[in-house]
């Protein structure tokens, strides 16, 4: 009786273990690439503005007024320039998030 069981439970395991997952074939006939580049406004030139003029500064009786708004106008551009590198940065991992979906 036993023998007759655990037989029956040997079988069913075995059968259960040799069907195989069907593997469904994939065919490509065409592939496309894509370039991807940022947009126009996140790769343009930063402005540096000009400091004034040789004979401007050197007539000054107020050359640390103009060094020191040279100075301001430097910083403002290097914010512009961060900001526009920021934007850079989230474009760039917008688009590698796009590449690394599973």
């Amino acid at each position: 009786m036993y023998k007759t069981l655990i037989s029956l439970f040997v079988v069913l395991f075995l059968t259960a273990c040799s069907s195989s997952p069907k593997i469904k074939e994939v065919v490509v006939e065409k592939t496309k690439q894509v370039i991807v580049v940022p947009p126009s406004e996140l790769t343009k030139d930063c402005d540096v503005p000009a400091p004034s003029e040789k004979e401007v500064y050197l007539r000054s009786t107020d050359k640390e007024k103009l060094l020191t708004d040279n100075i301001i106008d430097l910083y403002g551009s290097i914010a512009s320039c961060n900001k526009q590198l920021s934007g850079l940065r989230i474009w760039f991992d917008k688009q590698k998030a796009n590449f690394d979906k599973p």
